[in-house]
C-alpha cells in the first residue's frame, strides 16, 4: 500500500515472531501537510491495520474525541438510558457518526461547528474504523482489509488534510471534562474482582460436603442471580451518562455473571456448615472408583436418599476398608440449613 503511494518503506521484524514484519513509520506529504502512517499490529505481530495522523498548530480539545459508525450496541445503550451521546443537531451527521468523548458539550459544539468539518468526518467514518481528535493531532484508523483500495486511501488522506485545515480555522472551547468519582469506580472494580476471586477459590479448593439433591444449590444460585442484578444496577448507577457506559456495564455484567454458579456451590457448603438438626443413620455401602484423570473418589450408596454420591475422603471412617467392590457401611445423613440432605460421615456397620 505504502509503496504505491510513493513512500519509502522501513521494515522491522517482530523479535518474538520473526516471520512477521511491519512498517515502523512512514510519512507522505499531501498538499504540503505531513501525514504519518503507522502500522497497527497484534500481540504476535500480525498486521491489523494502519493509522494516518496529522498534526495541527493550535490545541483542539482538552481530552480525546473518537468518532465512528454507530452500531446496534450503541443504540441499545441509548434506548436504555445508559449511554449518553452528544447530538450536534445536524440529523445527517448525528445518524452517521457516533461520538465517544467525556469532554463537555460546549467543546464538541465548537469542534463540529463548521459544516466542512462535519462533512469531512462523515467521509472519513464511511471508510475507516474511527476518527480520533486529540489535543494537537487528528488520526484515522483503517483495517488491513482496506489496504488494497489505493484510490480510496489517497482520498482519505486528502480528506484528512482538508479536515485539519477546516478545524484550525475555528476557535475552540477548551473545557476540561468533568471529574468522575474515582473512588466509586475503583470500589466497583475492586468489589467485583474480590468477590470473583473469593468465590472461585472457595469453590475450587478443598473438599466440600456430599450434598444429596439440588435444593440448596438452586437456592444459592437464585440468591446469586439477585446479587448479580443488584451489582449490575450499581454499575449502571456508577457508570451511566457516558458514551461508552453500556459497553462497560456489559463487560462487568458478564464477569460478575460467573459468580452465579459459585453462589450455588457456596450454598451447598453453608447448607452443611449451618446445620444443627438431628442425624439419621442409613444402611448402605461404599466403594472406590478410579477415573481416567484425577485422584480416586469414594462413592456412597445409601437408599432411599440417593445412589452413587461422591463423598470427601475425610468423611469416611478409617476403620472401613474401602475397595473397588461394595463394602457395607453405616451412612450418617442430616437435613441441611438450606433444605438439602447431606452426608455427615460414613462409619462401620
Amino acid at each position: 500500500m505504502a509503496s504505491s503511494l510513493g513512500a519509502e518503506l522501513r521494515w522491522v521484524t517482530v523479535p518474538s515472531a520473526p516471520k512477521y514484519q511491519y512498517i515502523d513509520d512512514i510519512a507522505v506529504v499531501v498538499r504540503g501537510v505531513k501525514v504519518d502512517i503507522r502500522a497497527r499490529t497484534g500481540g504476535k505481530g500480525a498486521l491489523l491495520g494502519a493509522t494516518f495522523t496529522i498534526e495541527v498548530g493550535a490545541p483542539l480539545v482538552a481530552a480525546p474525541v473518537t468518532m465512528r459508525h454507530e452500531n446496534w450496541l450503541d443504540r441499545l445503550g441509548k434506548n436504555l438510558f445508559i449511554n449518553r451521546e452528544f447530538q450536534f443537531g445536524d440529523d445527517a451527521f448525528d445518524r452517521a457518526v457516533y461520538i465517544e468523548s467525556d469532554v463537555p458539550d460546549a467543546s464538541l459544539q465548537s469542534l463540529l461547528r463548521a459544516s466542512a468539518v462535519r462533512e469531512a468526518i462523515v467521509k472519513l467514518v464511511g471508510f475507516s474504523e474511527n476518527v480520533t481528535v486529540a489535543a494537537r493531532a487528528i488520526a484515522v484508523s483503517i483495517p488491513v482489509s482496506k489496504f488494497g483500495h489505493r484510490e480510496a486511501i489517497v482520498a482519505l488522506m486528502d480528506t484528512l488534510v482538508e479536515l485539519g485545515h477546516a478545524i484550525e480555522k475555528e476557535r475552540m472551547w477548551l473545557e476540561e471534562p468533568p471529574r468522575r468519582s474515582v473512588a466509586a469506580v475503583v470500589a466497583a472494580f475492586t468489589l467485583g474482582f474480590a468477590a470473583w476471586v473469593t468465590t472461585w477459590a472457595f469453590a475450587a479448593f478443598g473438599n466440600g460436603p456430599a450434598t444429596i439433591g439440588w435444593r440448596s444449590y438452586q437456592r444459592g444460585a437464585s440468591a446469586g442471580v439477585v446479587c448479580w442484578v443488584g451489582t449490575v444496577a450499581l454499575a449502571i448507577a456508577l457508570f451511566r451518562g457516558r458514551s461508552t457506559s453500556f459497553r462497560t456495564v456489559i463487560a462487568l455484567a458478564l464477569i460478575w455473571l460467573g459468580l452465579v454458579p459459585f453462589s450455588g456451590t457456596i450454598a451447598d457448603r453453608l447448607n452443611a456448615r449451618w446445620d444443627h438438626g438431628p442425624r439419621a443413620s442409613l444402611s448402605g455401602s461404599v466403594w472406590i472408583r478410579y477415573g481416567s484423570k484425577g485422584p480416586p473418589h469414594v462413592h456412597v450408596d445409601a437408599p432411599p436418599v440417593g445412589t452413587d454420591i461422591i463423598v470427601p475422603n475425610d468423611a469416611v471412617d478409617r476403620r472401613i476398608n474401602v475397595s473397588t467392590t461394595h463394602t457395607a457401611a453405616r451412612v450418617i445423613v442430616a437435613d441441611g440449613a438450606f433444605g438439602s440432605k447431606w452426608i455427615v460421615g460414613v462409619e462401620p456397620p
